[in-house]
């Protein structure tokens, strides 16, 4: 069977069609091409996106060293109390009120503390046996059993607010002046406390001999613990060597 040139005509592809569909694929292939990036723009997004990073992470750690630093300096969002200062010409200085409140009552429980310590080293010990062995073990239990609550209470009261303050304000000279004031504690409970079971047993059935020797012995270990508490309340008075803080605590007083 022949084959006519209608037939053969019928049986070509579609010229316009295909032509409009290239044309169409080149025009996509030219814009892809147009928006594609060129080496240069991608080095330059990557110099972007690596300044982004720097610059991101740069921001995190300052944030964070500034919160590290604004937590030595002022943990604790205080109250700040404005007062003008005896002694100077009207300035005002700002002074965070417990912050203050903590350093006088480290510095009156220390003092207090070192006082009393020194006063039974240097005048009621030396008193007592001076009357001899025998009046200084009945002396000893009253004046052991009011003198022992306050001190401690003393020594805690002092160690807890000059870490309350070191905690604060990042000086050490609280933190150490307060451990000092503090080591009187656990001193007493090791070194003392069996000095003073035996005292207080031989003021109950008095031995004249052995009762010296206690007295001597207690009184070597209080001056040990009177130089530490001493030498504990000095380092808080450097800790505290600011001028307006004592001028504060005379305005204080003078209200």
């Amino acid at each position: 069977m022949g084959v006519s040139a209608a037939d053969f005509n019928g049986s070509r592809p579609d010229v316009g069609s295909y032509s409009a569909r290239r044309s169409s694929g080149l025009c996509l292939e030219s814009q892809m091409a147009n928006t594609r990036p060129t080496p240069n723009q991608r080095i330059t997004e990557g110099r972007s996106a690596a300044t982004k990073v720097i610059v991101t992470a740069r921001s995190i750690n300052s944030g964070f060293i500034g919160a590290q630093r604004n937590r030595k300096a002022h943990s604790v969002s205080w109250r700040a109390v404005r007062r003008t200062s005896l002694g100077q010409t009207g300035a005002e200085v700002d002074f965070s009120a417990m912050e203050f409140l903590l350093k006088v009552i480290a510095l009156l429980s220390s003092g207090s503390f070192a006082g009393a310590a020194l006063y039974v080293i240097a005048v009621e010990h030396p008193a007592r046996t001076s009357q001899g062995a025998l009046f200084a073990l009945q002396e000893l239990p009253p004046s052991y059993k009011r003198a022992a609550p306050l001190q401690a209470s003393l020594a805690v009261i002092s160690f807890l607010s000059s870490g309350a303050v070191w905690w604060a304000t990042n000086r050490w000279e609280w933190l150490a002046g307060g451990a000092l004031v503090g080591a009187v504690v656990p001193f007493t409970l090791i070194f003392i406390m069996p000095t003073n079971r035996l005292l207080l047993d031989a003021a109950s059935t008095p031995k004249n001999d052995k009762s010296a020797a206690l007295l001597a012995k207690w009184r070597r270990l209080h001056a040990i613990r009177t130089c530490v508490s001493v030498l504990g309340f000095l380092v808080l008075l450097v800790g505290s060597s600011d001028v307006t803080l004592y001028w504060e605590i005379v305005s204080w007083i003078s209200i």
